[in-house]
């Protein structure tokens, strides 16, 4: 790994080219552990979309697929489940696809999908997230999910040194 540069929040990464380069999303309350609690519970796929619309229309074509996600922290209309991977977790999804839309979560990583590699990050995938971005070699964007007004979790709470050595 070349070099590790850091985007705030998902507003920052709009219209940045991450050819490249590898791609850490991470939304660490929500969006990030929840698709990590999908793939953990038998989801055969899941698909990011960056509106309500979007979500709706993918069901309506897809009719087996489930819709996951918020706005502004409440379960849309319609939807399957919000965002919680707490009541994910008691879940299984027996190879079934998703569909998953947030308010920031989504956002940042369908602001990436130029990188070489994307991966999704999170407390609880934080050793094979490490070893997988030493893997890969490229250089590293984390791009942390969020508004500009909203507060993060400093990074040195999430990345410790010794999880790159």
């Amino acid at each position: 790994m070349n070099s590790v540069d850091i985007i705030t929040t998902a507003y920052y990464a709009e219209g940045v080219n991450f050819a490249g380069k590898t791609a850490v999303i991470i939304d660490i309350l929500r969006a990030s552990t929840t698709i990590i609690t999908l793939l953990e519970n038998g989801i055969k796929t899941v698909k990011p979309v960056g509106t309500l619309e979007e979500a709706y229309g993918y069901k309506e074509k897809n009719t087996n697929s489930l819709l996951i996600g918020e706005r502004k922290g409440m379960k849309p209309e319609k939807f399957d489940y919000g965002n919680s991977p707490y009541l994910l977790a008691k879940e299984i999804f027996n190879k079934k696809h998703a569909v998953i839309t947030t308010t920031n979560g989504t956002r940042a990583l369908l602001n990436t999908l130029s990188a070489d590699y994307i991966f999704i990050g999170a407390l609880r995938n934080i050793r094979a997230l490490s070893a997988c971005i030493l893997r890969v070699n490229k250089p590293a964007v984390i791009v942390c999910a969020g508004t500009p007004a909203q507060i993060r979790i400093s990074l040195s709470k999430i990345f410790m040194p010794q999880e790159f050595s």
